[in-house]
């Protein structure tokens, strides 16, 4: 009896696995051999097996199998055309790509910022703007590396993601490029790096602009309040609707943390400011 019972357990068990299998996650070394076999592997000092040289090129790859394999055509269509036919869509919401591609996030993580200026430029080249999306996400995840140690590397990431800005430009990938790697890059190294910002504020592309403007949202109080009024008075006469918005974002913002002035600031250029970014600059006085 007792044989014949473990015998049904062992059973059921395997029964289980083979069932399952196809929602179990594979591992990352498995998953990256398949698409890179020549990756090779070497001994850790634990004695486990860890992937090395894992390139740009395969990330791009895998990332694209696995979305295409989670398409969703309906939501794909729907998004398209919330976003003016400008690009081309998995289909995937948010949460549901982060989920998919987390493994390639966490491999890409451990770039170095060669590597992940590469990946970045090769994502930028796809169609589908779900590969810009985890850019960003990588952009994001990855701003420490893009600084580097130094104001020259740090300039070097920055140009790197001005690149992205002007390529398939749009809200979606510029404002949190913008406020989320941007920023981030100008506060390691403001004394180097706030001049670049002062040649962004005055480029002929307006999604540079936009960034120069919004590059502090992060910043709270640490904002330096003579740029951002700067930078605001420097463009308000434009009626680009994306600058105007960017205006009163950004003192909306800087109004959390110093309403007085941003009400002050308002109040003395009303007449400069347009109706847009005055009442976003001030949405929540009361």
């Amino acid at each position: 009896m007792c044989k014949i019972y473990t015998a049904y357990t062992i059973s059921k068990a395997i029964l289980y696995i083979l069932v399952n299998m196809p929602k179990m996650k594979v591992p990352s070394a498995v998953k990256l051999a398949r698409y890179q076999p020549n990756t090779t592997r070497k001994q850790s000092k634990k004695g486990q097996n860890a992937t090395n040289d894992i390139s740009a090129e395969a990330i791009v790859t895998m990332l694209k199998d696995t979305y295409q394999k989670n398409k969703n055509d309906t939501y794909a269509r729907w998004i398209k055309k919330y976003m003016r036919e400008q690009f081309e869509f998995y289909g995937l919401k948010s949460p549901q790509r982060r989920s998919l591609s987390s493994e390639e996030l966490t491999i890409s993580a451990k770039f170095d910022q060669a590597a992940t200026i590469k990946l970045l430029e090769l994502l930028w080249r796809e169609d589908y703007r779900d590969m810009q999306m985890f850019g960003v996400d990588l952009a994001t995840e990855n701003k420490r590396v893009l600084a580097g140690n130094t104001a020259s590397q740090s300039l070097k990431g920055l140009m790197c993601i001005r690149n992205l800005i002007i390529t398939k430009s749009w809200w979606d990938t510029v404002d949190m490029l913008a406020s989320g790697v941007v920023g981030h890059l100008v506060s390691q190294y403001p004394d180097k790096l706030n001049c670049t910002m002062d040649e962004w504020i005055l480029d002929s592309n307006m999604w540079i602009r936009r960034t120069a403007i919004l590059h502090q949202l992060g910043y709270k109080k640490q904002t330096n309040q003579e740029q951002l009024f700067r930078y605001c008075l420097t463009c308000c006469h434009e009626k680009e609707f994306f600058i105007q918005k960017a205006i009163g974002w950004a003192l909306r913002t800087y109004y959390r943390d110093n309403p007085a002035a941003v009400k002050d600031f308002c109040k003395k250029n009303k007449d400069k400011l347009a109706t847009l970014s005055y009442k976003e600059a001030l949405k929540h006085d009361k």
